[in-house]
């Protein structure tokens, strides 16, 4: 199945997401407030544009959407490359917030149904855990190299970003969904058709919007923070390599986190979640507490674990909560729901970062990690709520 080698490669820009906070920093110029504030932007456009997009994908189709969804990862790249001022930017990343809506609504829905077509959708979590795997093992070569041609270049990751991106433009044109439910016919609606929103889905939606801000925020944050913190002490070009090498092993650990995820959620079940969000906070606690080491070894090793266990978290905290849609909501309310995932997940991202803009207008970066590090333990409690009421519909 070409499912796994589409999403490694179109799942997100690949080589900026390995130097986008010291592309940002270094040549396009803009302060720690202007690089959280395009986080805002983007993902208050991913908001607004989210269910007239969710309409879109309804009457166009998933095979449709897909090649639509990479074409916009490819115009994001362009932009984000030869962009000459922040407006140009936030519009790059504004469109790569919609191929995230593609990928998590119309790409999933269509594995979904492609494996029910043949009779497999056990396999679900399966091909969704290979797809990440494949994009953390190429994020993971591309981390030992990303800083080095950084350094020759500083746009070469960059154009390398472009051509990753057209090669998935290229492959989504064969991805399709092969089922009756690519393009949903329209039909009398009966009462019992009508969507009904539950209590464990509207805890799914909130633990989903809180951890997962958390998760992804302290992959650019977090790494801003450890990259701020070391430059008050070395150069720029030695900060550049450790920011690299802890980038490396981080992806290392996600690379890990979807190899043993299957087995992990095989053994404990929908007590994973639980499991998922005390890593979080772990995380956060382990960049604090190396914020505040003199030694600079020390400082390094403990921030770095700190780092890894926020990328060995982000995956599975996506996967968990789609799996508990699969097998706890009805089959024709997916779609629905993974829109909804990605919404709860914009609400929280752009709230968040209005309130981290706001914290940097007084204080330093520790502040953002203080509150992922609330964001994270609120989270453990949420996930406790959601096993109980699972627990009762068994």
């Amino acid at each position: 199945m070409l499912y796994p080698w589409y999403w490694g490669v179109g799942a997100d820009l690949l080589f900026y997401v390995a130097i986008d906070t010291l592309f940002l920093v270094t040549v396009k110029h803009f302060s720690e407030m202007w690089i959280v504030l395009l986080t805002a932007i983007s993902t208050i456009v991913g908001i607004t544009l989210r269910f007239p997009l969710l309409w879109i994908i309804k009457k166009m189709g998933n095979t449709s959407v897909i090649r639509m969804g990479a074409f916009c990862l490819l115009l994001s790249s362009v932009l984000i490359t030869v962009g000459p001022n922040f407006f140009v930017v936030a519009l790059g990343r504004s469109f790569r917030n919609v191929t995230y809506l593609t990928n998590e609504v119309a790409v999933v829905v269509a594995l979904e149904n492609n494996l029910e077509q043949v009779g497999r959708p056990e396999d679900f979590i399966k091909y969704r855990t290979r797809g990440n795997t494949h994009y953390a093992a190429i994020t993971l070569v591309i981390a030992l190299v990303a800083t080095f041609l950084f350094n020759i270049y500083n746009y070469l990751p960059m154009i390398c970003c472009i051509f990753f991106a057209a090669v998935a433009f290229v492959l989504s044109f064969f991805i399709s969904d092969y089922s009756n439910h690519n393009r949903p016919i329209a039909k009398e609606k009966k009462k019992n058709d009508e969507f009904k929103m539950e209590t464990f889905m509207l805890l799914a939606f909130l633990v989903y919007g809180i951890a997962y801000t958390a998760g992804v925020s302290g992959i650019g944050d977090a790494k801003l923070f450890i990259q701020q913190d070391l430059l008050k002490k070395i150069s720029l070009e030695m900060t550049a390599t450790i920011i690299g090498g802890t980038y490396f092993l981080a992806r290392l650990g996600r690379l890990l986190s979807n190899m043993i995820f299957v087995q992990l959620y095989t053994k404990l079940r929908i007590k994973t979640g639980i499991f998922i969000a005390g890593m979080l906070t772990f995380a956060y606690s382990s960049l604090l507490l190396g914020s505040a080491i003199p030694v600079l070894p020390v400082k390094i090793l403990v921030m770095g674990v700190g780092y890894l266990m926020i990328l060995f978290a982000v995956d599975p905290t996506r996967h968990y909560i789609q799996q508990v849609f699969v097998k706890y909501a009805p089959r024709e309310q997916h779609q629905n729901l993974f829109a909804y995932m990605g919404f709860a997940y914009n609400i929280c991202t752009g709230i968040s970062s209005v309130v981290f803009s706001l914290v940097l207008l007084r204080f330093t970066m520790t502040g953002i990690m203080v509150i992922c590090f609330a964001m994270s333990a609120v989270s453990i409690v949420l996930m406790s709520m959601m096993y109980k009421l699972l627990i009762k519909r068994k």
